[in-house]
């Protein structure tokens, strides 16, 4: 069985690096791109046809190296118990371009990343890629940041996974450092169909 979340979705990688503004006030809220930042998140799959959930946690750091242009690195461990048992972890790599029009801010992002993943006696491990495009929309109390993201392997074709996911986050600088953030995105597997709603809640610090 392939547990999903594949390079964390690439989707919550996409919504999680929103553009920053320049030294916001501790009472602004904002993005993330464009700055540096440390992330540590938790995160529930609730998979069609599973009675158990799917959990995970990660960690991830943020790195600006241009001004349009972010990298993306972080590490995640998953994990499910009951009639299925297994757990993954996933190294991944994202890049991510944006740009402001109109108040609001578009990004493209795309990563690869590899995954080890043991389940009921069975155990595999692949590389990942996939692309994500959304845009960040800023409030004055919340960024919300909606995506759409494919995600896939480099098995075969009747093998690989082939996901799209259609998520949003909402994000939110607690003070001048410490942002606190949820997300929640539908993963449509393409070939077949095992589902999932994924939900993420986190911390991120800048450093």
């Amino acid at each position: 069985m392939k547990l999903i979340n594949t390079l964390a979705l690439l989707a919550l990688a996409a919504v999680g690096t929103s553009y920053a503004q320049q030294t916001p006030a501790a009472t602004e809220a904002t993005g993330l791109l464009g700055q540096k930042y440390a992330e540590v998140s938790f995160g529930l799959q609730d998979i069609d046809q599973l009675s158990p959930n799917f959990y995970s946690v990660g960690i991830a750091s943020n790195v600006p190296v241009t001004r349009y242009l972010d990298i993306n690195a972080g590490y995640s461990y998953g994990w499910i118990n009951g009639n299925v048992r297994g757990h993954s972890n996933t190294v991944a790599a994202t890049a991510t371009v944006y740009t402001t029009v109109a108040g609001v801010k578009p990004f493209a992002a795309a990563g690869l990343g590899y995954q080890w993943v043991s389940a009921s006696g069975f155990s595999d491990d692949f590389a990942l890629w996939g692309a994500a495009v959304g845009v960040e929309i800023p409030t004055r109390w919340v960024t919300i940041t909606p995506s759409i993201a494919y995600a896939d392997d480099f098995q075969r074709s009747y093998e690989s996974s082939q996901e799209l996911a259609y998520g949003v986050e909402a994000s939110r600088w607690i003070t001048k450092t410490v942002a606190a953030f949820a997300g929640v995105s539908y993963t449509d597997t393409l070939r077949s169909g095992i589902d999932s709603w994924n939900y993420t809640v986190g911390a991120r610090l800048k450093f």
